[in-house]
């Protein structure tokens, strides 16, 4: 009988056989990484390691294992201040705590934790819109599976008061949002009233100040975050603004 053995990642491999001069086979250990060196020792001698482990590219005797999958999120939506936790139900998450580093539109989770190989959780993070989770292992990051699985919703911006609720016809007075679900980028908020622009000039999740525009009479508050948005007309919410005649 030869004297076989092969590791994957460092990894010993279980059943190893030699079927001939140029082939053996093995079952691939639990791993991660698109470039696990491959190493055979047979009759005491080895295959030479690789120069550069982890780099596909120039180790050619390397083994790729498939990239993480996240195909649930639960909750799938929640408030835009973050801080709670959601399951991610999946594949390939890899095989310690230290494997998978999980994001929610390109912002890094609070806090990642790995569960097993086909769940982890994440604290999610302060943002708005509608975003894709990603879960990255050993620089293989997750591609979206079909059906959206991977998506999850900050709730859409809620206006509950505008003061002060009228002002002067040619603007340029302060005025002051209050609602939830808001955020806290001034670059990803925008207020209108009627078909009017308004600058905005600070943003917290519970409050959106900004600049009166120009207008007469009155005009529903429409406020957008991310890529969502409400629209409130004055007359069933009170949420509106009024103009003073002249």
């Amino acid at each position: 009988a030869r004297d076989l053995s092969v590791r994957v990642g460092g990894v010993p491999c279980s059943s190893a056989r030699w079927r001939s001069e140029s082939t053996v086979t093995c079952v691939a250990p639990p791993g991660v990484g698109a470039a696990a060196p491959v190493r055979v020792e047979l009759d005491g001698l080895s295959t030479p390691p690789c120069e550069h482990p982890g780099r596909a590219d120039e180790c050619h005797s390397s083994f790729q294992y498939d990239p993480p999958v996240v195909r649930s999120v639960a909750p799938n939506h929640g408030p835009t201040t973050g801080g709670y936790t959601v399951r991610l139900a999946g594949d390939n998450y890899g095989t310690s705590p230290s494997s998978v580093r999980l994001s929610v539109g390109g912002e890094a989770c609070d806090r990642s934790r790995w569960v097993s190989n086909t769940m982890a959780t994440c604290v999610v993070p302060q943002g708005v819109g509608v975003e894709r989770v990603v879960a990255e292992v050993e620089g293989q990051r997750s591609a979206s599976p079909p059906g959206d699985g991977d998506v999850f919703s900050y709730d859409p911006p809620v206006v509950d008061s505008v003061k002060p609720s009228a002002g002067n016809p040619e603007g340029g007075q302060l005025v002051t949002l209050e609602g939830r679900n808001f955020g806290s980028s001034k670059e990803r908020a925008s207020v209108m009233l009627g078909d009017h622009p308004a600058r905005v000039v600070q943003v917290s999740d519970s409050r959106i100040l900004f600049v009166l525009p120009p207008g007469e009479g009155v005009e529903d508050v429409s406020v957008r975050v991310g890529d969502q948005s409400e629209r409130r007309p004055p007359p069933a919410s009170g949420a509106g603004a009024g103009r003073g005649g002249g």
